[in-house]
């Protein structure tokens, strides 16, 4: 029953479209970020600081080099994915400041490495893809703050991320 309970947990939480290539920019990002109450989760149960400076660097490199194979300007995206770093922390000190009034989690807690990390990777991916096709088909990026309607998010941070993501360029404009 656990294993089976588990299961429906994980499916839940993990669930993106089956067209997930063609997903709005906006609901990749939103679905990025709805990972990190799993994120915080998994850190409480492995006494692990949220803030983890070395990935952050990896993730931006990262980015950064699938921007600019894709025609993307790389500084923009790295300042976009800073900006989707720190709205990152900020949604899991949040659910782990109410754990700390409320309890713990209550739910089947999620591996960071092998079953969260390759999906906040694939969906990392997505947003890159995604803003190549859009600055394609539109010569800009854009988000309504309203997307990143997310838990434990702020409204000024939703903002902030959205103005980012706006600063975005194809190499060369």
């Amino acid at each position: 029953m656990i294993g089976f309970v588990r299961l429906l947990f994980l499916s839940s939480v993990l669930a993106v479209p089956a067209n997930a290539q063609t997903a709005d920019l906006s609901d990749l990002i939103a679905q990025r970020l709805a990972l990190m109450r799993p994120v915080a989760a998994w850190k409480v149960e492995n006494d692990r600081a949220v803030e983890d400076l070395a990935r952050e660097a990896v993730v931006l490199d990262e980015a950064s080099a699938q921007a600019a194979e894709r025609g993307i300007d790389p500084p923009g995206v790295r300042v976009f994915f800073q900006s989707q770093i720190d709205a990152a922390k900020e949604i899991p000190h949040c659910w782990i400041s109410r754990w700390t009034e409320t309890g713990q989690p209550g739910q089947p807690v999620q591996d960071l490495l092998d079953e969260i990390r390759p999906e906040l990777l694939r969906l990392g991916d997505a947003i890159i893809d995604a803003m190549a096709r859009n600055l394609a088909e539109s010569g800009r990026l854009q988000a309504d703050p309203e997307a990143f309607d997310i838990e434990c998010l702020t409204p000024q941070t939703a903002r902030a991320l959205s103005a980012a993501l706006s600063q975005v360029r194809a190499t060369g404009n």
